[in-house]
């Protein structure tokens, strides 16, 4: 079975409009400091490098301490297409973008449309409800936005973000040391 990529494909025009958004985005983003510190992915300057080397940063840390270390990695599949609009708009607006400027997500976001060509066939089209574009400019910046939140629901775990790719890491504490040792 073949896997099918789903791409955006958007006019010039729209590509040069999105431009402008992404750049206008972004810098409220990083004036108001609204994205997680450890999110490297999409971000200006920071790399997977820099992802890793946090998290060795962190093991040595813990080692040193003569602390316990385990991570769990996660990828999530798919993860540009579950993306809920409505939720997505409710963090938008959370964050502070409110009036004309949310109401352009909105309309961006809604009322998209997809069908799938292959060989020449195609099939019928479909409204899309979830996801945000793929290929698009604003579709990463979307996707770094809407899972901003999610280290602050897992205070138990040190996070490193690199887009949809996440390592936790619980925090170093002395009773795991102690719970593990009691077991021997």
């Amino acid at each position: 079975m073949h896997k099918l990529l789903k791409l955006c494909l958007l006019p010039n025009v729209s590509k040069i409009l999105e431009k402008v958004v992404h750049s206008r985005l972004y810098s409220f983003i990083e004036k108001h400091d609204i994205l997680y510190d450890n999110q490297y992915g999409f971000r200006p300057k920071r790399s997977t490098i820099d992802a890793i080397t946090k998290l060795v940063s962190d093991v040595i840390t813990a080692t040193d301490n003569r602390k316990y270390c385990l991570s769990v990695y996660l990828d999530l599949s798919k993860a540009f297409d579950t993306i809920n609009h409505k939720i997505l708009l409710k963090k938008l607006q959370y964050y502070g973008v409110r009036g004309k400027a949310l109401d352009w997500f909105e309309s961006y976001l809604h009322q998209r449309k997809q069908y799938v060509s292959y060989k020449g066939e195609k099939s019928s089209v479909m409204e899309v409800s979830y996801g945000v574009p793929q290929g698009s400019v604003l579709g990463p910046l979307l996707f770094v936005l809407y899972s901003n939140d999610m280290p602050k629901c897992l205070n138990k775990c040190q996070s490193v973000l690199f887009a949809d790719d996440t390592t936790l890491t619980p925090h170093w504490c002395q009773s795991c040391r102690i719970a593990s040792s009691r077991q021997q």
